[in-house]
């Protein structure tokens, strides 16, 4: 897969996770251990990085920018919840290997 299709993918990605946050933001908070402002927050950042990354013309800087991203959300809110550091490892190993292609 190409590093434009994967951008494809991370961007779509991004926008649905982005419209379940803003749907069931309470569920969100909830599986964050955080508040009802920081669950809207991450929802807005990530419809950002999605659009970002549906747009760009050179598409490497959005996937830094998500890894990052992903990887801190998997230290601030993963202490003591397994599935949060999962799903949000595994999002950052899918931009690294976006990262990765030509």
């Amino acid at each position: 897969m190409s590093r434009r299709a994967w951008s494809i993918v991370l961007g779509a990605g991004c926008l649905g996770f982005a419209g379940w946050a803003v749907k069931r933001t309470e569920r969100l908070a909830d599986l964050l251990g955080s508040d009802l402002a920081t669950a809207r927050a991450m929802a807005a950042r990530d419809f950002g990085s999605g659009i970002v990354l549906l747009t760009a013309r050179d598409p490497r800087p959005a996937m830094v920018a998500r890894v990052l991203y992903d990887v801190s959300d998997a230290v601030l809110f993963g202490r003591g919840r397994p599935k949060v550091v999962a799903s949000a490892l595994g999002f950052a190993a899918l931009g690294v290997a976006g990262l990765r292609a030509r």
